[in-house]
């Protein structure tokens, strides 16, 4: 039986939005969906993730804002479903003349970042990826740490996997953006 046919409220955005949490949540359907806490080895890899992009940005002077997973982003209306991805890339136009706000992002980024947590199922992560494919994303960035390799997911192409001896490439989504594989998993291991 559904929230609905069981005469639950389902939550919206703007609820959601006003909400106090003690753990990261996100609103899946409606539905408030608390998160695990990722752990260390997944909060340096998005560490690196940040610091080669944002590097990225001031090098090249590409026009993109870097939001980390403080950020939610808006996949589906009512019921609704508020994601926040470990990171995301977006063009500064897409924000408008006024910029971010302090809401739910409901621009579509061009880039999206998942960091593979030890308590996330690939189900899981194969469900947000196909939301952030769904709304326009361009790109979608797997970053799996235990196997040390990035899965890439493009709308209408296959994935492809980048293993930690090759470069990642922004292609066409983030012009001249290229790293070492290697590189996200810097100081995760001694």
């Amino acid at each position: 039986m559904s929230s609905v046919e069981a005469g639950t409220h389902l939550i919206t955005m703007a609820e959601f939005e006003r909400m106090p949490f003690e753990r990261r949540a996100e609103l899946i359907r409606g539905e408030i969906v608390e998160c695990d806490v990722p752990g260390t080895i997944h909060g340096i890899v998005c560490v690196n993730i940040a610091f080669l992009l944002k590097s990225w940005t001031q090098r090249s002077g590409q026009p993109y804002v870097i939001g980390s997973n403080d950020s939610y982003i808006l996949i589906s209306r009512d019921p609704d479903t508020v994601r926040g991805p470990d990171l995301f890339v977006i063009e500064k136009s897409k924000l408008g003349k006024s910029g971010p706000t302090s809401g739910t992002l409901t621009a579509t980024p061009d880039l999206v970042v998942e960091v593979v947590s030890p308590s996330n199922s690939w189900k899981q992560i194969e469900t947000k990826v196909d939301e952030y494919l769904c709304i326009g994303v361009k790109a979608v960035w797997v970053i799996v740490p235990n196997k040390r390799c990035v899965h890439v997911f493009r709308p209408d192409v296959s994935a492809a996997i980048v293993s930690e001896s090759e470069m990642l490439d922004g292609q066409d989504v983030l012009p001249e953006f290229r790293c070492s594989v290697e590189d996200l998993f810097d100081n995760t291991t001694f």
